[in-house]
């Protein structure tokens, strides 16, 4: 039977679930011998009768993109092509939950997306995730924001991480920072102390990613600056991503350049051919 703790994990997770679908999953788990009359009945039936974390999770019912989407709205980064079998080894790490290694599950849905993706598109798609994850999360705590997300802190970055900052407003000022604790600070105090929000274009032409044969990943992004309802100028920022080995298919940010120019934004943000110059692949 489930942990006090693995219910309430779990009942966070199936709030996620379209209200048909989360009846039809209550069937499934108690063979349709319990009858409910809310989502809240239908949750609790689901984690009394349910064994293991494990075999809830790999039911066909809690769909690969519901994990995605779960493990996306925790601020837990992993690369969109990830299996449904990784998903759910990372929701169970997000958890708490030890995972059992060489257990293999049942995984047609997995067949099916691999199928679907094509392997080009996975260092982009990893990018624009990374991004909406990375801006939302830093965001949320403008003081003008009714509760930050938590999460944001020197976790996110390697010890030796590197921030280069350049303002444009229109004189050049430079800052360098090193060491993920100065480093978070900084870019958080961007949000919560200079009041500035970013709105990055998670576009095509917004974000660029790629990655070298050593498993490094650069992603670089556009974007406009706001404080309040004034739009102050654009903004082009560039990071170094490197992947955790204690962690399954989760990047850490190695380094980071910011560049701020403060003049008037006329159209969609987007990457020139020039930007490169902000996108090199080194730790």
């Amino acid at each position: 039977m489930l942990s006090d703790k693995e219910k309430r994990c779990f009942a966070e997770l199936l709030q996620l679930i379209p209200q048909d679908q989360l009846l039809s999953l209550k069937d499934t788990v108690t063979n349709r011998a319990i009858e409910v009359r809310s989502r809240n009945e239908a949750v609790r039936a689901i984690v009394s009768y349910s064994e293991s974390p494990e075999q809830l999770l790999k039911r066909r019912k809690i769909k690969r993109d519901l994990l995605f989407q779960y493990l996306a709205r925790n601020n837990v980064i992993i690369t969109p092509t990830a299996s449904k079998t990784d998903l759910i080894q990372r929701v169970l790490q997000f958890w708490g939950i030890e995972v059992a290694r060489n257990v293999q599950w049942e995984d047609e849905e997995d067949k099916r997306v691999s199928a679907q993706v094509k392997p080009k598109d996975e260092i982009q798609l990893l990018a624009e995730q990374f991004c909406t994850w990375f801006f939302n999360l830093l965001n949320s705590h403008h003081p003008l924001k009714n509760s930050p997300v938590e999460g944001w802190g020197p976790q996110h970055f390697w010890a030796d991480t590197q921030l280069k900052m350049e303002y444009h407003t229109p004189d050049l000022h430079q800052e360098q920072y090193q060491g993920a604790d100065l480093v978070s600070q900084r870019l958080l105090a961007i949000v919560r102390d200079d009041l500035l929000i970013f709105n990055p274009n998670i576009a095509a032409d917004g974000v660029k990613g790629k990655k070298d044969p050593h498993g490094l990943v650069a992603v670089l992004v556009c974007g406009t600056v706001h404080r309040q309802e004034r739009c102050l100028g654009m903004f082009e920022q560039c990071f170094c991503l490197v992947s955790d080995p204690d962690k399954h298919n989760n990047y850490k940010i190695k380094s980071t350049n910011l560049r701020i120019r403060g003049r008037e934004v006329m159209g969609i943000p987007r990457l020139e051919a020039g930007s490169d110059e902000l996108l090199p692949i080194t730790a």
